[in-house]
């Protein structure tokens, strides 16, 4: 199909596309579309599929006629050398219809991405500062690790009870002289008691074989509904006390946990995890800074489609959220402030978009092939899956521009960090 196609910007962020199709084409789609129509037509007085152009014209001209433009726009648009990153759907703006031995002419106006020369994007100053472990933190982060090793055994005899211990205990709880728990023998978790919460913190510092009174109120928490609330006087009888007892850090456990160079490998692995863990954390944050300079020091129009798609996305991720913590989502609403925030947000993130775009253009980042397949393994490890199943969800969506474009700002966000300028954080106020 032959068209001419004239460009107009309208503005930096949209642009009508004007497109011309010769009446010669135009003649010639209409004479199809009238004998594909009068193919199988058989009307009173003629034969089947031999009623006259001008009767079918009578009968069928704006049918057919929007057919035909419908055609004409779809496949002018999808054939049109355009110098610009369209985004959206186009919409008509222009459209006379069909005249007899005229020409066919129509506009389309569609969102662009902005094509402008960024500047002054490295160097940028951020704050940032290497982690560094806190006293304490990794012995705290060992006994975490450790955890899984621990066992409930009996105490030693004289160990006073404590937070966390079991104990096997004799109880009586009276109100108002009425006898209304009796329990010859039952365990108590001190401190996270749920059957008698109140009777439990009245043992801390006993021993076994010691007995105790003393009044006491039940707790709320309690799942026995008619002891909830309830004061009284109660006698308790320590019988036994178990406490969780945890190994000590030795070479031959830290091989049973996979490190067969021992407590030393154990103890750099866990506190490498740690620091890395805020590096990620320090700079995803210095990332945020260059992008929120970036933002603020580039003034251009954002296309309003790519606002609109980033809103949508928002809103999608935020419903997600919300009906997960339980609410109804066919009830789900945004209040105004909600509203205003998401709209905000999603124009920061459109601009983003355009900028990193831009710069990756400028300074020739692109994505290979490698960049691909290693995404793909992170998102398999996260997911616990294989990542052949990644890659054919992938491909069944037709999804992988989309991810192109992530790893694409992903890479120019990590440039972008390497080239800028790390400064040390101001102090802040106790």
């Amino acid at each position: 199909m032959q068209f001419d196609l004239k460009i107009e910007n309208v503005s930096q962020s949209r642009c009508l596309l004007k497109f011309t199709i010769d009446k010669k084409e135009v003649s010639a789609a209409l004479d199809k579309a009238y004998s594909r129509v009068g193919q199988n037509l058989k009307l009173q007085g003629y034969r089947k599929g031999k009623a006259p152009r001008w009767l079918l014209e009578r009968r069928f001209k704006k049918n057919v006629e929007a057919e035909v433009v419908d055609d004409f726009i779809q496949n002018s648009y999808r054939n049109a050398d355009i110098p610009h990153t369209i985004v959206g759907q186009p919409s008509v703006e222009d459209l006379e219809g069909i005249k007899k031995n005229k020409a066919l002419s129509f506009s389309l106006g569609v969102d662009i991405r902005p094509e402008f020369t960024v500047e002054n994007y490295t160097g940028i100053e951020v704050p940032y500062s290497e982690p560094a472990l806190e006293d304490g933190e990794l012995e705290a982060a060992i006994d975490r690790r450790l955890a899984s090793k621990k066992k409930i055994e009996d105490a030693p005899e004289g160990k006073e009870v404590e937070e966390g211990d079991f104990v096997l205990a004799k109880i009586q709880f009276t109100v108002d002289g009425e006898t209304v728990a009796d329990e010859s023998g039952t365990m108590l978790h001190i401190g996270s008691e749920k059957f008698y919460p109140g009777i439990d913190s009245l043992l801390i510092g006993s021993k076994k074989g010691e007995s105790k009174e003393g009044e006491v109120t039940i707790s709320e928490e309690s799942v026995f509904d008619h002891l909830k609330g309830k004061s009284g006087d109660v006698s308790v009888e320590v019988i036994n006390v178990q406490s969780y007892t945890q190994p000590d850090l030795n070479d031959e456990l830290a091989a049973e946990l996979g490190f067969a160079n021992g407590v030393d490998e154990f103890k750099a692995s866990v506190e490498e995890e740690i620091l890395q863990a805020r590096r990620n954390g320090a700079r995803d944050q210095a990332r945020v800074k260059i992008l929120e300079s970036l933002e603020s020091a580039n003034d251009f129009e954002v296309p309003s489609a790519m606002v609109e798609e980033q809103l949508k996305a928002l809103m999608e991720e935020l419903k997600m959220r919300r009906m997960y913590a339980g609410e109804d989502p066919r009830k789900i609403q945004f209040a105004e402030s909600e509203m205003e925030d998401l709209q905000r947000r999603a124009r920061f993130a459109a601009k983003c978009t355009c900028l990193l775009s831009l710069i990756a253009k400028q300074e020739k980042i692109d994505v290979e092939d490698a960049d691909i397949e290693a995404k793909i393994a992170e998102i398999a490890g996260m997911r616990n899956q294989t990542p052949e199943s990644i890659r054919s969800y992938i491909q069944s969506e037709n999804a992988f521009g989309v991810l192109s474009e992530r790893i694409l700002e992903e890479k120019t966000i990590n440039w972008l960090f390497e080239n800028s300028a790390l400064v040390s954080p101001e102090p802040q106020e106790e």
